[in-house]
């Protein structure tokens, strides 16, 4: 233990590194820039109603910016008929943002060693889908007490790596279930209804067994805070280009109500029509890099 403690604060380990990742709807990048606000980007997904929105409530969190670990996209949560790449059918077209672990400086937040929401719904086992009361308290129970603080969760994401992956820590990030599920002791990921504890064959849900982190204030988060690169589809990228373009042409016509449109952030990376591997490859390169080549 005493040589895995060592690995983490000498920056060797791949936890230290991890790249956060927020995945959001095209649509919504276009509702913030006309807005000129930039937060709204990402607390969107904390306005009243929305299921991030409960689950805070329920926990007694804070609003947040919902990112992944080391994970790009969403979760494919559809068995029968898996999900076109880089599009969610309910958000629709996607994009993803990948941020340097510095986005975590002089924030608040907390982060669990699974989708919040994937429990609070019963997408991640053992907790029910068709969730009673006394149910939903015990899925409540269970976020707050794998609740690790903003500042601490990189520690217990390294011990986490180490025990369910070991040298193979990029496989968490392609998504693959862990090969074992030791037995830990004195750990919030010992706690028996931890969902990668329940991950069977059939399981393809990756957001049971990744990391989530939530960021909040006092300083604000905007879209370009520390970012590594985004990205989305290629035709989804021709399109968002076009209708800048269009957008622009009103400007300078200088239609009524018509605002000067925003310039796109840099970094894009343009991985065609795969974006989510291809951001995925990008953070497992610079990881490597970060960590003097440490696998």
């Amino acid at each position: 233990m005493a040589m895995i403690e060592q690995v983490f604060r000498e920056g060797k380990s791949p936890a230290s590194w991890m790249p956060l990742v927020h995945t959001t709807p095209v649509d919504w990048i276009f509702d913030a820039f006309k807005d000129k606000n930039q937060d709204s980007l990402f607390y969107h997904v904390s306005k009243k109603g929305s299921r991030c929105w409960d689950v805070q409530e329920k926990c007694g969190w804070m609003p947040a910016v919902y990112m992944y670990a080391g994970k790009a996209g969403r979760p494919d949560r559809n068995k029968a008929e898996k999900r076109a790449i880089g599009r969610d059918e309910v958000y629709g077209e996607l994009i993803m943002l990948c941020y340097h672990p510095e986005i975590e400086r002089e924030k608040d937040g907390c982060a669990t060693p699974c989708d919040s929401g994937g429990v609070f719904t019963g997408n991640c086992k053992p907790f029910p889908v068709e969730s009673e009361d006394k149910e939903r308290f015990k899925a409540v129970k269970f976020l707050q007490e794998t609740r690790m603080e903003l500042d601490q969760w990189r520690a217990g994401f390294h011990e986490y790596l180490w025990s369910f992956y070991g040298s193979e820590w990029q496989n968490y990030m392609d998504g693959d279930k862990p090969a074992s599920c030791p037995e830990l002791k004195d750990a919030c990921w010992d706690h028996c209804d931890l969902p990668v504890r329940y991950v069977d064959k059939l399981s393809d849900d990756w957001a049971s067994w990744t990391w989530e982190v939530r960021l909040t204030g006092p300083k604000p988060i905007s879209v370009t805070d520390a970012l590594l690169g985004w990205a989305m589809p290629k035709e989804t990228y021709r399109k968002v280009l076009g209708a800048l373009a269009l957008w622009k042409e009103a400007y300078v016509r200088g239609e009524e109500g018509v605002s000067e449109p925003p310039e796109l952030p840099d970094g894009f990376l343009d991985y065609g029509a795969d974006p989510e591997q291809g951001v995925r490859d990008f953070m497992k390169n610079w990881i490597e890099k970060k960590q003097g080549g440490m696998r």
